[in-house]
């Protein structure tokens, strides 16, 4: 017997699939406006930078960086549904690119800086859900305002252990005086008392 070799036309199968894929996801990049580029050229530096401080900085360090208000800012000559949109497409399109994991949390705190940046008043989420059978999953979203910026298409499935910069709120229950960060022990007993 002699087995059958199926061909595929030129042009077809998996490996042109994602040819295709990788030279239309390229060609975003090409077809955009200027000031897509230079959004997207920040975008990768604060994703670096984000991704940097994640892996190598204690977690309170990241904390207070979320925590600070935006002082000198350069306004946008955006609307901010439009910067949202167009900071979104830059993170997501360089996470799919760098050669190392850039999730919620990365993406999440590069946008909230760009936006912080420009002065617009976002907040960074900071949530976890019980849902997985290892124990719980955690989950970063920004919004400035009513508007999603990043991970908020999920943010319903999880429960917001922080915000920052901190609600009043969270200020008056267990924060730290000097920054207005929840302590360490607050949100040991927010993550105590989520899983129950």
């Amino acid at each position: 017997m002699t087995s059958r070799q199926v061909s595929t036309p030129p042009g077809t199968g998996p490996r042109a699939e994602s040819a295709r894929a990788v030279t239309s996801d390229s060609d975003q990049f090409a077809s955009r406006e200027k000031r897509d580029l230079a959004i997207a050229a920040e975008a990768l530096v604060y994703l670096v930078a984000s991704s940097a401080i994640i892996a190598a900085l204690p977690f309170t360090f990241v904390c207070r960086l979320a925590a600070r208000r935006s002082r000198d800012a350069t306004r946008s000559r955006l609307p901010p549904a439009e910067l949202a949109r167009r900071l979104r497409w830059a993170l997501q399109a360089w996470s799919r690119r760098l050669p190392w994991r850039t999730l919620c949390f990365e993406q999440g705190l590069a946008a909230h800086l760009m936006l912080r940046r420009r002065g617009l008043p976002s907040v960074l989420y900071f949530g976890a859900s019980p849902k997985t059978s290892s124990g719980l999953a955690a989950h970063v979203w920004v919004r400035v305002g009513e508007l999603d910026v990043i991970g908020a298409e999920i943010a319903s499935d999880f429960a917001v252990l922080a915000m920052f910069p901190p609600s009043q709120l969270e200020r008056e229950d267990g924060a730290d005086g000097s920054s207005g960060l929840p302590s360490s022990l607050a949100l040991s007993r927010r993550l105590t008392s989520f899983g129950r």
